[in-house]
């Protein structure tokens, strides 16, 4: 993981635990339905992190299995590959993932 990622990844780490800590002060306080949404966004913080993590999983993978003249120069290459690796068709990508054309495969599932 970059340092960026790691300073993120902490960021999220450390709102979940400050969240967690108001959820507890607001259950003292006897405050349930605002302890539940502080623990909720707790949780997404949590998931933040750790989509974080994988993503960048993710990443070295793709840069440890590139061949030598593939293109991929450095982690902001990487992160391009991965994003157009998800594209199926010329219509998905300004269509923000709604549409595809008549013959793409993707867009033919339910």
């Amino acid at each position: 993981m970059t340092r960026p990622g790691i300073a993120l990844a902490s960021v999220h780490v450390l709102t979940a635990a400050g969240l967690g800590t108001l959820a507890a002060d607001a259950t003292d306080r006897g405050q349930p339905h605002t302890a539940a949404a502080l623990l909720l966004a707790a949780l997404g913080a949590y998931i933040a992190a750790v989509r974080e993590a994988i993503h960048a999983g993710t990443i070295r993978r793709l840069l440890r299995s590139a061949p030598p003249h593939s293109g991929l120069i450095d982690m902001s290459d990487a992160v391009i590959a991965v994003a157009r690796a998800g594209e199926c068709c010329e219509v998905w990508w300004p269509s923000c993932g709604r549409e595809h054309t008549p013959n793409c495969e993707a867009g033919s599932r339910p």
